[in-house]
């Protein structure tokens, strides 16, 4: 469970109980087997039901970079503090071990860059949906939420479990992230 607390990202551990502050080892979560239960009610809102079937639908994996944890920058301070490798039951630091570090940053974008390239990719599918919406562009819409969702996973993913054979591919998803990080010249979103 993540929140963010006086602009600073925040983890709590829900497993195993209690619920407690995460140590700063990686966290990990196996996203579509942390979303099995419980299932949404047949009246539940659409975005439940939605929720519940993109963690079915993209799977994936939710790791947690906690600061407490990060390697030091220099060679020298991070040959002082090794990299560790911790069961995620630990939840101190004993200050003399680091958990994680950054190798490589190939290029930063955007989020909003990023958003708006997986969206054009979406739309692109069934852009008679998008069309007859009042406002085809506001993304926060009820017509273009539904159009969104209901590319992506069918019709019916808003009020029971989403069908296989009728969700779009997901490598049209993942073309749309990496197309993200392409040059800009290439369509790519410009480097931050």
């Amino acid at each position: 469970m993540t929140q963010t607390h006086a602009g600073k990202y925040e983890c709590k551990c829900v497993l195993p109980p209690p619920l407690a502050m995460c140590g700063p080892t990686v966290g990990y979560e196996d996203v579509a087997a942390s979303h099995v239960q419980p299932l949404p009610a047949p009246d539940a809102p659409n975005y439940l039901w939605w929720r519940y079937n993109l963690a079915q639908y993209l799977g994936g994996a939710w790791y947690s970079f906690l600061e407490e944890g990060k390697c030091p920058h220099t060679p020298a301070a991070a040959a002082a503090a090794p990299l560790q490798l911790a069961n995620n039951s630990s939840n101190t630091n004993t200050g003399d071990s680091c958990y994680w570090r950054v190798v490589d940053v190939r290029k930063r974008v955007r989020k909003n860059c990023t958003d708006a390239i997986i969206q054009a990719a979406v739309q692109s599918v069934h852009p008679d949906c998008f069309g007859a919406c009042k406002q085809p562009r506001n993304v926060t819409s009820p017509c273009w939420i539904e159009c969104f969702f209901s590319t992506l996973m069918g019709k019916t993913s808003a009020h029971e479990v989403y069908d296989p054979s009728h969700a779009l591919n997901t490598t049209l998803l993942h073309g749309a992230f990496l197309q993200s990080f392409a040059d800009p010249e290439h369509q790519g979103c410009p480097p931050v």
